[in-house]
């Protein structure tokens, strides 16, 4: 709808910035038009939790893609508050013992938004969960688990091998939850 498709916000306020875009989309009768605003971890989670929760209590039709990687390589593999206990991390070798908020959860209870957990080494799960995403008529919110190489120290070959072993052990659980029909 505009000449140039995309815009880039403050690191954090990728969903503020798609609050106004999608206001503005349905002042011109534009509703059926998919928004995506696209983060990581540390985006759209720690540092830009607010912003989300926010995007999300609205009941805007926005969809989120988040990449989540489990850390944070600009400060050299410092984990998220969304990294599960056990994470090896260079901060805090053999997981530190802190609150945790797995946001996928976090976001289901609040019973308006469409969340799925998702994979890229699962490719089945992640486009049937992206289509359920994509039809939902309000906040959907896709999780996606993303190995980083640099801080989790692999080669660049073994990226799906790496994101299908956090699903085979439970790691990173495959799942999505609908709130039209409060089913997981």
């Amino acid at each position: 709808p505009y000449t140039v498709p995309w815009t880039n916000s403050l690191f954090e306020n990728a969903p503020a910035d798609a609050i106004g875009i999608r206001m503005r989309w349905d002042q011109l009768g534009w509703e059926d038009k998919q928004l995506w605003a696209i983060g990581g971890d540390g985006a759209m989670n720690d540092i830009g939790f607010q912003s989300l929760s926010r995007m999300m209590a609205s009941g805007l039709n926005i969809k989120v893609l988040i990449l989540d990687t489990q850390v944070y390589s600009n400060t050299g593999g410092q984990m998220s508050k969304a990294t599960p206990k056990g994470m090896d991390t260079p901060f805090a070798p053999g997981g530190k013992n802190a609150a945790r908020y797995p946001l996928g959860m976090s976001v289901a209870q609040g019973g308006n938004t469409f969340v799925g957990q998702v994979n890229l080494a699962f490719p089945n799960h992640l486009i049937s969960t992206y289509k359920k995403a994509f039809d939902y008529k309000g906040p959907s919110l896709l999780l996606c688990y993303v190995p980083c190489m640099t801080e989790q120290k692999f080669d660049e070959e073994l990226v799906a091998d790496q994101a299908r072993k956090a699903t085979t052990t439970r790691y990173w659980p495959l799942w999505d939850y609908d709130p039209i029909t409060n089913t997981w």
